[in-house]
């Protein structure tokens, strides 16, 4: 995957590349920050990426750059990391930290010491708490990942991919430091200042984003990426249903980002949980009568006779008695109340086209405590079932389903509180009228895409400075609105993603006062 899909959140990343002896150090993220070089400089002695390393010498070299609001977290979600490799190791030795030169103002700072890696901040700029490991040493003269991220009200440490430690900061907010305080790489300015001694690569700091699953990753396997990823479905116009589920832990809004984006309703104690295939949280199901997703009528829904597929990623708790993943029915007392069903049967799997019977067969196996990539596929009167990218059964079933009255969709239970789901379902997709797959396939690596393509840009003044505006697309043959966002105030640059790759009419609209900029208009294609 070429490309970060948080790279609008990256608020620091400093690869350290260069040549021997250099003194220019560049922030490669939005920000472009300067960064004050302190006696450190380039070296291309040792390097995990690109050939060089940033070395400090363990007792007077660092660098510095003023704060700013995009590496205040506050009380949200964030990513600080580095791959590192000590020279020596000491306690409190510091590798990339946020503190006042004078030993006040202090926010966050992440650090090593001989028992492993720690984080610690503060929420009055006088006061510290400490989340550290034990017994998961840093090794010296090795290249060695470390991670501190917040996820909603827990702080995670991670080393070379493995969470080391965890610990609440439920209700914590951290201090906002003034403007007048440094961001610093290499030491802790707090009296009496401690320094990293060794080479540090790749340090990247992403505002609002915890990038990892609390199980355990796989490191990167190169250096970060500085250009931001832009996901594409050329069916796009087709999905309608694309839960991600992502947000903020124990929540329970839950969106549908497809074309037509749907309302999703929450029963019971159905709820983002912080485990996932993708992303950081996935939708939870305790197994409980009660707890599920609604959507209301739609004839995305309604598959009839025609082609569809329908997918998800699952995860059981259990392989024994029958649990729906999606119904969509209008009662349960016959057949003729429902239209279609995806339901764990046992230990297999099955979907079925329902008329005045059930059309469809239970095939593939469901395994507990394992993902698996379910997808269902009719295709010209055959219905196609894949379980991981492999086909496990193929079957005649060219009725047309049930086309009912008020019927809903109902997920993580069947109709009237029959069959609760007990475990994690994430990236659900429907597309109606498309067969995706007629073969074995690779299952996917990243979450679905939300977009057909997109329309990128930068917006700026008359003098070339960015600047924020609300820019929105039309599709030229129709006229029809497809799409709006705004620019960054602090880059210019926008990402508007389109159903469509047809020619746009791209409107730049005047700010609010209209005096800075006139309206500008241009034509494009989305790519």
């Amino acid at each position: 995957m070429a490309g970060d899909p948080y790279y609008n959140n990256t608020s620091l990343l400093l690869h350290g590349n260069g040549v021997d002896g250099a003194t220019n150090f560049k922030d490669s993220s939005l920000s472009s920050r300067f960064m004050t070089r302190n006696g450190c400089t380039i070296s291309t002695v040792k390097s995990k990426f690109g050939g060089a390393s940033m070395l400090f010498n363990g007792s007077s070299t660092w660098l510095s750059t003023p704060v700013t609001t995009d590496v205040l977290f506050g009380s949200g979600d964030f990513t600080v990391e580095a791959w590192i490799n000590p020279t020596t190791i000491a306690t409190n030795k510091v590798v990339g930290i946020w503190s006042d030169t004078s030993g006040s103002g202090f926010s966050w700072k992440l650090g090593i010491n001989t028992s492993g890696v720690f984080f610690t901040w503060s929420t009055t700029g006088a006061d510290s708490s400490t989340v550290s490991s034990t017994g998961a040493g840093i090794s010296v003269s090795v290249w060695q990942h470390i991670v501190a991220q917040r996820l909603g009200n827990t702080l995670y440490l991670f080393i070379n991919g493995i969470m080391v430690m965890s610990g609440s900061v439920a209700s914590i907010t951290f201090f906002a430091a003034p403007g007048t305080k440094f961001l610093e790489v290499g030491r802790d300015g707090a009296g009496p200042a401690q320094y990293f001694d060794g080479y540090i690569d790749d340090v990247r700091i992403t505002k609002g984003v915890a990038r990892y699953s609390i199980g355990g990753f796989t490191v990167p396997s190169a250096e970060f990426d500085d250009f931001q990823y832009l996901n594409r479905d050329a069916l796009f116009r087709n999905v309608g249903l694309l839960i991600h589920g992502n947000g903020p832990v124990d929540s329970q809004v839950v969106t549908d980002s497809s074309s037509t984006p749907k309302t999703i309703t929450t029963f019971g104690a159905a709820k983002l949980g912080a485990f996932s295939k993708f992303g950081l949280t996935s939708l939870y199901f305790s197994g409980s009568v009660g707890d599920y997703l609604q959507a209301a009528q739609h004839s995305d829904f309604n598959f009839l006779s025609g082609d569809f597929t329908v997918e998800a990623w699952a995860y059981p708790t259990t392989v024994t008695g029958l649990h729906a993943i999606m119904v969509y029915a209008n009662g349960n007392t016959v057949a003729q109340n429902y239209s279609w069903q995806f339901i764990q049967n046992g230990a297999t799997w099955q979907f079925q086209i329902i008329t005045s019977s059930n059309h469809g067969v239970a095939a593939g196996v469901a395994t507990i405590n394992t993902w698996h990539h379910l997808a269902f596929v009719r295709s010209n009167g055959y219905l196609w079932t894949f379980v991981n990218g492999i086909n496990v059964s193929k079957t005649a079933v060219a009725v047309s389903a049930n086309d009912l009255i008020n019927p809903v969709l109902h997920i993580g239970q069947s109709w009237g509180g029959q069959y609760p789901w007990s475990g994690y379902i994430d990236d659900i997709r429907i597309t109606k009228g498309v067969a995706r797959y007629t073969g074995n396939f690779t299952p996917p690596t990243i979450a679905f895409p939300d977009a057909t393509a997109y329309v990128s840009g930068t917006i700026t003044d008359t003098l070339g400075l960015p600047v924020s505006r609300t820019v929105r697309a039309y599709e030229r043959s129709s006229g029809a609105l497809v799409g709006s966002t705004v620019s960054s105030p602090s880059t210019g640059i926008y990402n508007l993603p389109t159903t469509t790759t047809a020619e746009c009419t791209l409107i730049c609209l005047d700010d609010s006062g209209g005096i800075i900029e006139n309206d500008q208009v241009k034509r494009t294609y989305p790519v």
